[in-house]
């Protein structure tokens, strides 16, 4: 089994010490190192001399001199140096690493530092003998630790301050220890004095001090071994977080659940909660069913993320440390109003600070003036951007927040800390100024090691730059091509292209109609580089578009809120879509629109009218001005959009639509409207047949009152909906197989405008392109005098063909002197429709379209005389024209 944990941590900030991981592909693999830095205390830093026993530490490198108590340049655990090291965690006095296989979801945990009260999962060792088989079964097998055994055990010092005194004094250990599960591990989360951990299967356990209830066991009592904590209803959890007197755990469903101690809020259920001894769900205060997907805890608070992105922070306010712009106690979630269309991806909390990273790679901070990074002297009580020069260039992928400081992680792996400075926790003791060792740092500074700037993260992912996406990588080498409802684009390379009707901004910054593909000016309002484009989708007046960064941008009408900003208004300019995660498809409908996550989660907004936003029966005819994600367990690879339903394909090729049934378009053999996502069960292979179980679907496509699909085996097209559009007599209410188009014809794709519809087909070598439906404004390209309905009909162009196949050169295609040679035709490669015109792009890189052409849509080299053009022309290809790079904003 395989959940969807939350990507594991490469900082760790702790009550005195910070860890710092860094992942790197060699030869023979990935090699992590582990750096460390802060305060001594407690074997922290992994630092003793053996002949002297625990009461003195041994002076590191960078270090301010023997017995200094700190150690403030970062500096490699040696013990971790040829482990697979995932994950770093940071307690108030110990901290633990866990070391995982590459492609396995478990591992296994180690830790280290004050040993007292269960903390290191392990009860103290009363003899030598104990100690003996601790350090040659469970501390880790590297050359320093196999070399340094026996001169530990040989020290009498050494073993004395371990194994003496067991009921009275402290002990630690300076070597970490594996700690012995009966599961595999797959995350990690160290508290004040606790730590839980994830097992592989979504199981939580717990060890330490719990005092306050804070392990889940229902008991009020230390653990010095791995206890299972149980949840309710056996949920499995994806996510834990350990903090001083509570903890939180997220369920794979969404849900959050805590347990401790309930003092201020902290815990988020309501009044008169001063404890929960087991983990018990919260409930947000608006009652709402919203599913979660991170959740943080500090010391008197908690914060949680939704699968909008939107910020819930509770528990004590002093301080402003919830974010709410004032310092009273919240004793339920409550969202950060500040942060609403920022979307995040995680929150880190301090004692009294609060830190938020948004998928754009900006920190957001409130509380304690220190450990915010404003620069300030008062607290900050509402969330503020951090605006600081250190980090304006830098696009920030983790976060981390400690006791006092505060750490943060650059795409490029650069690391920055802030906050108070004393036992050396922020790492500065190498920077480039020599004062900065124990000195508060009000705002972000850079960390180095060496002379050399400090590098954390992982070179498999550097941030957006370097991010793909494997399920939906270069799924668009060719030229695209998109029809909306008046107005047409194509994306080249990473470049989108439009023209045709801008009365509502749809051509994005060009105002107006184009009559000539014209380039989108698209600028990264952070970066204040040109977007580069990976994918566009046309509406009926509004456009959605996916960078190569897999962020979402709209434009266009919003009157319906469809483009998913928050607001009703229109805009011309490209803007960033804040409140939906990655982005790796989308869909635009006439009022509405869709976009399916990389995990294939499904989010839709705008229109709700006749439930097409799949939000349930509660949301049909008002509108959704932010994405909303679709309750429903399956996963999604495939979203399409009609003038009133929608359609998805599962990952398991299930085909599910919702919205408007009149006409039968949704497939379910009525013409009821769903108001959620329904399966669609059954299809006929005949009118007279059967029904039968629905096959695998590999694509589908949404007209205003029709749905075509094609199916996985032998790619057959299937139809229905209204009478004319699947050319048959009646209405067509369950998925009907399509005979129409000649035997053993393989369907390549297909595609719906309003009422007319485009279908690729190939037999052999030769493709074939067939059109059907209204013609009344020349969309099938039928030529002068076609009716204006008509049945599957082949569309014939002289400017494509079949590969192979002789025809007329381009040059005699366009009137100019040609050669008598034959030359190879251009082959159909993707078709697009609109509400009335269509288009067609070869494997020559050539455009072509037809159809009413009014307000510009065709942008056709030579423009046909009257309102339509009824046969196929090439578009005006801009997109070869284009000036010199530089020249190109």
């Amino acid at each position: 089994m395989s959940l969807p944990f939350v990507e594991p941590s490469h900082l760790a900030a702790g009550f005195y010490q910070s860890l710092v991981l860094s992942e790197e592909e060699n030869e023979e693999g990935t090699v992590a190192t582990c750096y460390s830095f802060g305060a001594q205390r407690n074997s922290l830093q992994c630092i003793f001399t053996p002949s002297e026993g625990q009461a003195q530490e041994l002076e590191a490198p960078g270090s301010s001199g023997k017995g200094s108590g700190y150690q403030a340049e970062p500096f490699v655990l040696e013990q971790f140096k040829d482990m697979n090291i995932v994950q770093v965690s940071c307690g108030g006095n110990h901290s633990c690493v866990l070391e995982k296989r590459p492609g396995e979801d478990g591992g296994d945990v180690w830790i280290w530092g004050l040993g007292n009260g269960g903390r290191l999962g392990l009860e103290r060792p009363k003899s030598k003998s104990e100690l003996q088989e601790i350090l040659q079964n469970q501390t880790t097998k590297s050359s320093s630790n196999v070399n340094d055994m026996a001169e530990f055990l040989s020290n009498k010092s050494f073993v004395q301050s371990l194994t003496r005194n067991a009921s009275s004094k402290k002990w630690s250990l300076h070597k970490a220890v594996k700690v012995k599960f009966g599961a595999k591990i797959a995350s990690i989360s160290c508290g004040t004095d606790y730590t839980l951990a994830l097992s592989e299967d979504g199981r939580i356990y717990a060890w330490g001090i719990g005092s306050y209830g804070n392990l889940g066991t229902g008991k009020i009592c230390d653990q010095w071994s791995p206890a299972l904590v149980q949840m309710p209803q056996d949920q499995l959890c994806c996510q834990v977080a350990a903090g001083t007197k509570h903890s939180m755990a997220l369920s794979t469903q969404g849900e959050m659940f805590s347990w401790g101690h309930g003092g201020h809020g902290r815990l988020g259920h309501g009044v008169g909660c001063e404890a929960a001894l087991c983990p018990t769900k919260i409930v947000p205060s608006s009652g709402t069913a919203l599913r979660f997907r991170f959740v943080a805890v500090g010391e008197a608070h908690s914060a949680a993320i939704d699968s909008l992105g939107q910020v819930w922070c509770w528990g004590a306010g002093s301080f402003g440390r919830c974010g709410h712009g004032e310092e009273a106690d919240f004793l339920s979630p409550k969202i950060v109003t500040q942060m609403i269309g920022k979307s995040c991806s995680s929150i880190a909390l301090g004692v009294c600070h609060s830190l938020a990273l948004t998928l754009r790679g900006r920190i957001w901070s409130w509380g304690g003036f220190l450990y915010t990074g404003h620069g300030e002297n008062d607290d900050i009580e509402s969330a503020r951007e951090l605006d600081d020069d250190e980090l304006k260039n830098a696009f920030i992928v983790e976060i981390a927040a400690g006791r006092f400081h505060s750490l943060a992680l650059s795409s490029s792996g650069d690391l920055f800390s802030w906050g108070s400075g004393s036992l050396g926790r922020l790492g500065l003791g190498n920077s480039l100024a020599s004062d900065l060792k124990t000195s508060d740092q009000p705002t972000p500074i850079q960390i180095y090691r060496n002379g050399q700037p400090l590098l954390g993260g992982s070179s498999k992912t550097k941030g957006p730059k370097d991010s793909r996406l494997s399920e939906h990588g270069d799924l668009y080498s060719q030229l695209q091509i998109a029809c909306g409802g008046m107005h047409s684009a194509t994306v080249e390379k990473d470049s989108c292209w439009l023209w045709g009707h801008g009365e509502y901004g749809q051509n994005g910054n060009n105002v107006g109609d184009l009559w000539k593909p014209t380039l989108l000016s698209a600028i990264d309002p952070i970066s204040r580089l040109k977007i580069k484009v990976h994918t566009v989708a046309l509406g009926m007046e509004h456009c959605l578009m996916i960078s190569t960064n897999w962020e979402l941008y709209s434009w266009g009408r919003n009157h319906r809120g469809q483009l998913g900003l928050g607001t009703t208004s229109d805009t011309s300019e490209p803007t960033f879509v804040a409140a939906l995660p990655k982005t790796v498809s989308v869909a635009c409908g006439e009022d509405h629109s869709a976009g399916i996550t990389p995990g294939g989660e499904v989010f839709t907004w705008g229109n709700a009218e006749s439930g097409k936003l799949g939000h349930g029966s509660s949301m049909i005819r008002s509108a959704m001005s932010f994405p909303k994600q679709i309750n429903m367990e399956a996963r999604v690879r495939t979203v399409r959009t009609g003038q009133n339903h929608t359609a998805l394909i599962g990952n398991n090729g299930e085909l599910l639509t919702f919205g408007a049934g009149w006409f039968g378009r949704l497939g379910h053999g009525d013409m009821h409207n769903q108001y959620t996502p329904k399966l669609v069960e059954h299809v006929l292979t005949d009118l007279s047949a059967a029904l039968k179980e629905s096959p695998r679907f590999l694509e589908v496509t949404c007209g205003s009152f029709h749905t075509c699909a094609v199916c996985e085996d032998q790619r057959h097209l299937w139809v229905f909906g209204r009478d004319y559009l699947v050319s048959e007599a009646d209405h067509i209410t369950s998925p009907l197989l399509f005979r129409q188009l000649g035997p053993d014809e393989e369907v390549v794709t297909v595609a719906t405008g309003a009422n007319h519809t485009l279908c690729v087909t190939r037999k052999g070598q030769m493709k074939k392109l067939w059109g059907w439906g209204d013609n009344s404004k020349g969309q099938l390209g039928l030529g002068l005098g076609a009716p204006e309905q008509v049945p599957p009909t082949l569309i014939h162009c002289k400017g494509w063909g079949t590969p192979g196949v002789g025809s007329r050169s381009r040059s005699e295609a366009e009137g100019t002197q040609s050669d008598t040679r034959e030359t190879r035709a251009p082959s159909l490669m993707g078709i697009s429709c609109g509400y009335a015109h269509s288009m067609a792009v070869t494997d020559a890189g050539e455009v072509w379209a037809w159809g009413l052409q009014s307000g510009g849509r065709l942008a056709l080299k030579t423009p046909f005389e009257g309102k339509t053009c009824p046969i196929p022309q090439r578009v005006h290809p801009s997109w070869k024209e284009r000036p010199p790079a530089s020249s190109v904003s």
